[in-house]
């Protein structure tokens, strides 16, 4: 009808069909941030299982030298635990005096280049030899580093030894020659 009621009616059958368009417009962009969410912690899942099962250290460093983060692998190589906050850089190198110099230099010297440096020294009467690479970092709007830490001292082994048994086989071959 088109009187009162009709009119009423009809406007109540409007507002229930927007509520209706609205509902599905809502299911389906509730839908597209379930398939966001889950992308996005399948990437993050991705990210962190690449990060922690890489031989490298890795530690990232805020604008005021802090670390703010570091990975499995770099726990591993210089004997400490995760952190739990940022932590000045010089606490967490601590044990390694020999990093200091190489890293103090970096720091004040890396603007939008890269540095790296091969780090020899002794531990335990055992020579060791590690590659540390500094990188500018820039996430969210705030400067930073990334700070790669490599333990080459069985690749350093390798390849004196490779080097060794080339001199002797080349000794070899000379004595055989002369014989």
């Amino acid at each position: 009808s088109y009187d009162e009621v009709g009119v009423l009616a009809d406007s109540f059958n409007r507002m229930a069909n927007d509520l209706s368009l609205r509902q599905l417009r809502l299911l389906k962009t509730l839908q597209a941030l379930r398939r966001s969410r889950q992308e996005i912690i399948r990437e993050r899942n991705f990210k962190h299982t690449v990060v922690e099962n890489i031989e490298t250290g890795i530690l990232t460093f805020d604008g005021n030298r802090q670390v703010t983060s570091l990975n499995g692998p770099a726990c591993k190589i210089l004997g400490i635990s995760q952190l739990s906050e940022a932590t000045p850089w010089h606490e967490v190198f601590i044990d390694w005096p020999e990093f200091h110099p190489g890293l103090e230099h970096a720091f004040d010297t890396v603007g939008q280049q890269n540095w790296g440096d091969y780090i020899t020294l002794d531990r335990d009467d055992r020579p060791l030899t590690y590659r540390l690479s500094l990188f500018p970092l820039s996430f969210r709007r705030q400067a930073g580093w990334l700070l790669t830490v490599e333990d080459l001292t069985e690749r350093v082994n390798m390849r004196e030894q490779m080097s060794r048994m080339d001199r002797l086989a080349s000794l070899g071959r000379m004595s055989a020659g002369i014989a």
